[in-house]
Order: C-alpha cells, then sequence, then structure tokens
C-alpha cells in the first residue's frame, strides 16, 4: 500500500515542510561561510599591504646598504692585504720611513729646505 502526497496523513506533511525548511535555512550558512572567507582574505590582503609589506621594503633597502658596505669592506681588505704585503719588504719599509718621518739612514746627508 502506497500512499501518494494527497493521502499523507498531517504529520508526514509537517516533516516533509520541515525539511525543506532545514534546506533552505542552510543556503544561508553556506554564504555566511564564503562572507567569513572572503572577509578572512581581506583582512590577509590588508594585514600584509600595510605590515608585511613596508617591513620587507626597508630590509631590502636595508640588505641594499649592507650589500654596498660589504663590497667596500672587502676593497678595504684587499688594499690592507697588498699593504701588508708591502711592509714585509725591507727597501719599501726604509723608504717609506724616510718619506713619512724624514728617517736617515747612516752614512745619508740630509737636506733641510727652508720654506719662504
Amino acid at each position: 500500500m502506497s500512499k501518494t502526497a494527497a493521502q499523507s496523513t498531517p504529520s508526514q506533511r509537517s516533516s516533509v515542510e520541515r525539511a525543506r525548511a532545514v534546506a533552505t535555512r542552510r543556503k544561508p550558512r553556506i554564504r555566511i561561510r564564503y562572507l567569513v572567507v572572503a572577509l578572512v582574505l581581506l583582512w590577509a590582503g590588508y594585514h600584509y599591504w600595510v605590515q608585511v609589506r613596508p617591513e620587507a621594503v626597508a630590509l631590502q633597502s636595508k640588505e641594499a646598504a649592507l650589500t654596498k658596505q660589504l663590497a667596500a669592506l672587502r676593497a678595504q681588505h684587499q688594499q690592507l692585504q697588498v699593504q701588508a704585503k708591502r711592509l714585509q719588504d725591507k727597501n719599501y719599509v726604509l723608504t717609506y720611513a724616510a718619506e713619512h718621518y724624514n728617517i736617515v739612514l747612516p752614512g745619508q746627508v740630509p737636506f733641510v729646505l727652508a720654506q719662504h
């Protein structure tokens, strides 16, 4: 014995109506989920643009400055190595001392020029 929709009892009709009402109520929940996801994505984008991006730009500029400083220090290190190698040569040390400190070796005659 099968009953048709017209022959169903009032309690069965109300359960069908309740099921439809539940189905229609679930649609807004899905939309709320999408709204929550969209809000989270908007917040993440805002957070990136306002806080993370400026920090990243500042770090990039700091990195560029440090890279320039490193290149300058490497060049200075290279010059100091060349100078240290020169200071191992006795002839260079004698010439440097004579030029900068007016040191005269035995057997040399010092000349003093008068400045006007």
